[in-house]
């Protein structure tokens, strides 16, 4: 029984970190795309 509570504790706490990660992607995706906009916007 304490086994299985370690391994879903375990499992639990990989969630914060890949959450993180994705929203840093998320983030960096959104500045990368707000540069290109006001790229193209001075060539214009």
């Amino acid at each position: 029984m304490f086994y299985i509570i370690n391994v879903h504790y375990d499992e639990s706490a990989y969630f914060p970190i890949i959450s993180s990660k994705i929203s840093q992607l998320i983030i960096s995706d959104i500045l990368v795309s707000m540069l290109i906009e006001k790229l193209a916007d001075k060539q214009q």
